[in-house]
């Protein structure tokens, strides 16, 4: 995935360490497992590894690929000393600006990061992918102006950049023109019919509008990443928010959040809307009590997974007032103000709860 969208949704440690071994040319992605136990590889992989700087210590290559090695190990301030040591071997390649920048970035060292492809760009102003790196880097500075100037020094050193297209796209979206950006996504797809990331921005401006185009950009979508949390999130969102064009519409985000559940146990999301579905539509044609039990069975479900998850206490609270059941429903919104003291909500709730169960 293209590191500005994992940037707008925050890299997890864990997964930091996979996107840091990802962005090196040479990963070992395919190789045959052995039946060598981990650390033994990794002694032996090291051990080669030193063995190969000692032999030439002036081949960048060479600390690169140590650096890789501690990455892989989590182990980043070696990993950057590598670089360092890479670049001072040769210090007329961009490329090794680029990579370092890569790192700084994935770690969110960002300052560090604008350094390195600054430095990248004065050896190479040619190189397109640190015009691009840098440009990201921008946007989520808000420096607008820096960043399309980048976008388009990429685009003119290579037109066929389908990440350029995309941040540009980026670009538009931030300054709010609509039609600009999905242009540029709609270009970045043109370049690259499989650019995943393309048609969930694309979808999410289409979804915001509440046109049903967003459904054909998130199926293409999960076409090529039929397991996509975040394509399937974003397809059910969308079924629930425009149930009001066809009420079989809630049904379909249901499966889509009961397939979520099958595929991340631990989302509270999924339990939290198919609740929120049973409590404000389904509720709206069959004010059961058996839709108001499923509701709050979701949102417990969704509290088991999320301790703090304030409006899914309120909610299930909404269920406990629509049965009748009020002390349970007074504890909920008690509940939901422990951790959100100023939730409007729960505390007109318990002025309800007053009025008729003083």
């Amino acid at each position: 995935m293209f590191l500005y969208t994992l940037m707008k949704k925050l890299l997890s440690p864990g997964l930091i360490v996979a996107l840091c071994v990802l962005i090196w040319a040479g990963c070992t992605e395919g190789d045959v497992a052995t039946t060598e136990p981990a650390a033994e590889q990794q002694a032996k992989q090291f051990a080669e590894l030193n063995d190969r700087i000692k032999a030439a210590p002036n081949n960048p290559d060479n600390y690169v690929e140590r650096a890789k090695y501690f990455l892989t190990i989590n182990d980043f301030d070696n990993a950057l000393l590598d670089l360092d040591r890479a670049i001072k071997a040769d210090t007329t390649r961009s490329d090794l600006h680029l990579l370092r920048g890569q790192t700084n970035f994935s770690f969110q060292h960002f300052k560090d990061a604008i350094e390195d492809y600054k430095n990248c760009l004065r050896i190479n102003p040619d190189n397109a992918d640190c015009h691009v790196r840098k440009a990201e880097l921008e946007l989520l500075f808000m420096n607008y102006p820096v960043a399309i100037a980048n976008i388009n020094a990429a685009l003119r050193i290579n037109e066929y950049m389908h990440e350029a297209y995309f941040l540009k796209g980026v670009y538009y979206k931030e300054i709010g023109d609509t039609t600009l950006a999905v242009s540029s996504y709609q270009t970045a797809i043109e370049v690259n019919p499989d650019y995943y990331d393309a048609y969930i921005a694309v979808g999410l401006l289409y979804h915001k509008s509440k046109s049903d185009l967003a459904l054909e950009y998130y199926n293409t979508a999960l076409a090529l990443k039929p397991l996509s949390f975040e394509g399937l999130y974003n397809k059910a969102m969308y079924l629930q928010e425009t149930g009001f064009k066809d009420t079989k519409r809630y049904q379909e985000a249901l499966s889509i959040y009961a397939h979520i559940m099958e595929l991340i146990p631990e989302s509270e999301l999924a339990y939290y809307n198919s609740g929120y579905i049973y409590l404000e539509y389904i509720s709206a044609d069959d004010n059961s009590n058996d839709t108001y039990n499923k509701a709050a069975t979701f949102f417990t479900q969704a509290i088991e997974r999320y301790p703090g998850y304030y409006q899914a206490y309120y909610n299930r609270g909404l269920c406990w007032e629509s049965l009748k059941e009020y002390q349970r429903a007074r504890n909920d919104f008690n509940k939901a103000l422990t951790f959100q003291k100023d939730y409007t909500p729960a505390a007109l709730g318990l002025e309800r709860l007053d009025k008729v169960n003083p």
